[in-house]
């Protein structure tokens, strides 16, 4: 299963984006979009036509957070969904630290994205979230999801 996970990203990565910069709290993102999907000040990310009533993302960057209290406690609060074949993986977003947090909800998968930003501004960080259905566009959309958030570069502006 991870090993499809990975080929499925892999693919959606090699396909063509539209690359954007978000400017936001301080802090410049500079993401790849997939193919169709689209970013506006008041909705935030997009997903394309197909994907739109399958799935939802938002972000949110913070200025006023202590990275381990707020991590703590975030992921304190998501361990009354947590089944067994949820998961929880420490990894980089760029060069900055970052936890991934996989869980169901309901009839929806949630997946947030935790992005330690304190080496560049103190007490803070960043929030990506997924939430889909549990179809397969609701899947697609995710790993969409996924390879946007893994291609971001986030600096502080100038």
């Amino acid at each position: 299963m991870k090993l499809l996970l990975l080929l499925a990203l892999l693919n959606v990565a090699k396909q063509p984006g539209t690359p954007i910069t978000i400017e936001s709290f301080g802090f410049e993102s500079r993401v790849v979009l997939p193919q169709g999907w689209s970013f506006t000040a008041d909705r935030g990310f997009i997903p394309p036509p197909a994907l739109v009533s399958s799935c939802r993302v938002r972000g949110q960057f913070y200025t006023d957070r202590n990275w381990d209290r707020f991590l703590t406690s975030v992921l304190r609060s998501d361990d009354r969904y947590r089944t067994a074949d949820d998961a929880r993986r420490v990894h980089k977003i760029g060069d900055h630290p970052a936890v991934t947090n996989r869980y169901t909800r309901d009839v929806f998968t949630v997946r947030d994205i935790y992005i330690n930003l304190a080496d560049l501004q103190p007490d803070s960080g960043a929030v990506f979230t997924f939430e889909g259905s549990n179809t397969p566009a609701g899947s697609d959309c995710e790993l969409q999801f996924v390879a946007m958030i893994h291609s971001a570069r986030i600096t502080q502006r100038q």
